[in-house]
Order: structure tokens, then C-alpha cells, then sequence
């Protein structure tokens, strides 16, 4: 696929992220964890590497947007 387990696993956990941000109002901490990530750095390092932004950033893009997690495409690499 072009990229390591590591980057495939943090995608997905990315995607989730996405998911959950766009259709809860949940604490993106809660998020955090609910997606699989450990600490507020990795998600927030993953979802820049991923989507180009922060989760905060990304949910108020969404919530004024109508943006989907079907919309989250790999940048890198």
C-alpha cells in the first residue's frame, strides 16, 4: 500500500477521529481515545500528517462545511 503498519494503523484511527468529530459533539479527548490514540501529541501530529490540520480545526471546518469523514484523503506519502 505504500506505506508502513504504522502509518495504515494511525490513518485509520484518523478516519474515525474524523467520523466522531463530524457526527458527535463529544470532547476531541474523548475522541482521542476513542480512535485508538494515547496522547493529545500523536493524534494531534497524526491528524496534521493525514489531514492538513488540527482536530479542532477540522471539526469547526466540517460543522460549517457539512465536510465528512468520506472526505478525509492521505496526503503524505
Amino acid at each position: 500500500m505504500g506505506m508502513s503498519v504504522s502509518q495504515y494503523v494511525n490513518d485509520y484511527r484518523v478516519k474515525e477521529a474524523c467520523r466522531l468529530l463530524a457526527g458527535t459533539d463529544e470532547p476531541i479527548t474523548r475522541i482521542m481515545f476513542d480512535a485508538g490514540f494515547q496522547t493529545k501529541s500523536n493524534i494531534n501530529r497524526e491528524f496534521l500528517r493525514v489531514t492538513g490540520t488540527s482536530p479542532k480545526a477540522w471539526r469547526a471546518r466540517t460543522s460549517s462545511a457539512n465536510v465528512t469523514s468520506d472526505s478525509v484523503v492521505r496526503l503524505a506519502g
